[in-house]
């Protein structure tokens, strides 16, 4: 058993489009998984405990992520991975996630936003400015080339950060907005990555007739469940105890998406990237292969 921290991770210098692409590769094999759905432990105040089991046959592997969000703690968001052989059960490794969690988590966003957001789109909005906003620019902008604006949900000062984060990107023109209402009216493409929010983001009335929505931790929009024209999952197993999952119009699990019509990406349009391990064990059997290739 070797342990992998983040830097060694960081140190592989694992590019944005072979996250995009291992994104797409462990969907394609989602139907031969076995994926049972996260178990969270909420004790109150924000904090929560989740564990997340996967099994591929394909790969040979389980793993099991565990995540924890403690308000406070910098980050608030921590994870590790336990990664077995499934045929002789040996423990090949015990890694930090975080960098895995943020990656993933972020090619799983902009894989979404290439597949399904509306022709033509001209102006995506960012709330959430952290780390798990960052990977999903990281991947999705070096892919646009034509002129886009991005509106950033002020914050403190994370909105200024990310203008100079991305400042190479000259197609891109970044605008800090204060407004709410402004905010989501303007936007073609809505990427939320906030951690924690009782109440709704947003008025049914500023959504756009054609949006896609993306609240990658899934809070804040259940007023959509009830009358976008689609709901997209990662897994139905995942998502089927939320509040409104029976008044879905439409629901369409990731993996299936490319198979949509060009009429069936109409209209608005939520995707709950909920976070599956499925992505999380394939990255980290990538992940193991390359360290210990190089041992």
């Amino acid at each position: 058993m070797i342990i992998i921290d983040n830097h060694q991770i960081e140190e592989l210098r694992i590019s944005n489009q072979q996250c995009l692409d291992w994104v797409q590769e462990a969907l394609s094999i989602k139907s031969v998984s076995y994926l049972p759905a996260k178990e969270s432990i909420k004790p109150g105040d924000g904090v929560f405990f989740t564990s997340m089991p996967c099994l591929i046959p394909t790969e040979n592997v389980y793993g099991l992520k565990m995540v924890s969000r403690i308000p406070g703690r910098v980050p608030s968001l921590d994870s590790d991975l336990l990664l077995y052989d499934s045929q002789s059960g040996e423990l090949k490794a015990l890694m930090e996630a975080d960098w895995i969690t943020a990656m993933r988590t972020g090619a799983v966003a902009a894989y979404t936003i290439l597949h399904l957001a509306p022709k033509g789109y001209n102006t995506i909005s960012c709330i959430g400015l952290g780390s798990t906003c960052k990977a999903t620019l990281d991947v999705l902008l070096p892919l646009i080339e034509r002129p886009i604006t991005i509106q950033l949900k002020k914050y403190k000062d994370q909105a200024e950060k990310i203008v100079q984060r991305y400042e190479q990107y000259s197609n891109v023109t970044f605008v800090i907005v204060e407004d709410d209402e402004t905010f989501f009216k303007n936007a073609d493409v809505i990427i939320s990555c906030i951690t924690c929010t009782d109440t709704n983001l947003a008025k049914d009335e500023w959504f756009k007739p054609n949006v896609l929505v993306v609240p990658v931790h899934t809070m804040g929009f259940q007023n959509c469940d009830l009358f976008f024209d689609r709901v997209i999952i990662d897994d139905y197993e995942h998502t089927k105890k939320f509040k409104y999952f029976n008044e879905f119009k439409n629901v369409t699990e990731l993996k299936d998406v490319p198979s949509l019509s060009d009429a069936e990406k109409q209209g608005r349009i939520i995707a709950y990237n909920v976070g599956i391990a499925l992505h999380d064990v394939y990255f980290a059997k990538k992940i193991y292969g390359m360290i210990s290739a190089n041992q």
